[in-house]
């Protein structure tokens, strides 16, 4: 799928199964672009590019070369190789053409990340949450799509710190009374990609936040399985399964009656002291806690009480492409 190679998941990858091909970012509005880096993806090193130019546009229409390479390698699998543009510039659109891999008769790249170059950091080190066609694959359910519709929300994210990290993404702003019998409802799916064994993507969960300042994760929440309602504990319970949907239930009503939910978050929130991924997609069972239709925002981040600085914070502005980016290979657009 075209969109992995900007939902910040080294595990995902995209395929062009011929041995060049082209993939174009469409960005929401002009930024400079200083810097940029692509991601090997996990297997077969002759599909990794070796050949290419990186174009830029500001109406789509007129292109200018930023940068070309050539004989490039890739030592290892999921690294990351950062290049400099000459010319730093401002631009909408940008165009990546690989003219040349390794010798494969399939092109693949795990992600592209582009930079202003106001800091060292090429990936973004924000973890991302927005909505798309749903997991690409899983051996329980139907690939590209939610669990009950086409769409899902996704969150992805890279744990960089040598420590604690997190992040707590606001999703929608509600109007919601809780009373004693309401139940918080969803599903989620944490991916895991093959061969990676750490399972941080089970640190995760909806929070709600109340307009008293309180946080559900604060409360004592627990999930029908008697486990805590909270990044950490369903991650520490091993309760959730990665590569499928879960369903994850919680009568909210015992620890928050009578409070209001003022927003509703996806969290992350794992002590792990190596470098690691999360990344899953999330969707809410209907009718059983809103009252109200959602309000979809932009993410912001919650800090919990006495947390160190945040290694991966949520969404702000970056330059990663907030629309899907386009894609074709030689013999046409994929």
């Amino acid at each position: 799928m075209k969109e992995n190679l900007v939902d910040g998941e080294p595990g995902t990858k995209w395929l062009a199964f011929e041995p060049t091909g082209w993939v174009e970012f469409d960005l929401d509005a002009p930024v400079r672009i200083a810097r940029y880096a692509l991601t090997s993806a996990n297997d077969h090193d002759e599909r990794d590019p070796a050949d290419w130019t990186l174009k830029g546009s500001a109406d789509g229409e007129t292109w200018t070369t930023l940068d070309s390479r050539s004989g490039q390698s890739f030592s290892a699998r999921f690294q990351t190789k950062t290049y400099d543009l000459a010319e730093p510039g401002e631009y909408r659109h940008l165009r990546l053409e690989i003219t040349r891999n390794h010798g494969g008769d399939i092109l693949q790249l795990a992600d592209v990340q582009l930079s202003t170059g106001e800091s060292d950091e090429t990936v973004p080190p924000d973890m991302l949450s927005l909505v798309d066609s749903g997991p690409s694959g899983s051996p329980t359910a139907k690939a590209r799509a939610g669990f009950t519709g086409k769409r899902a929300l996704r969150y992805a994210g890279r744990h960089t710190a040598n420590g604690r990290a997190y992040s707590y993404n606001k999703v929608f702003d509600v109007d919601v009374k809780v009373g004693r019998h309401t139940e918080l409802a969803y599903r989620i799916f944490p991916s895991m990609a093959d061969g990676d064994l750490d399972y941080d993507a089970t640190n995760v969960s909806v929070d709600l936040a109340f307009t008293d300042g309180t946080y559900l994760s604060d409360l004592g929440a627990r999930d029908s399985h008697g486990f805590a309602l909270t990044p950490r504990g369903q991650g520490a319970a091993k309760v959730l399964y990665v590569n499928q949907w879960n369903d994850v239930k919680s009568r909210i009503g015992s620890v928050a009656a009578g409070k209001t939910v003022d927003r509703i978050l996806v969290a992350y929130d794992s002590p792990r002291a190596r470098r690691s991924s999360a990344a899953g997609w999330t969707t809410w069972r209907s009718g059983r806690c809103a009252r109200s239709r959602p309000r979809p925002t932009c993410p912001t981040t919650r800090s919990p009480p006495g947390a160190p600085t945040p290694a991966v914070p949520s969404r702000a502005a970056t330059t990663s492409p907030r629309r899907p980016c386009r894609t074709a290979s030689t013999s046409g657009r994929r």
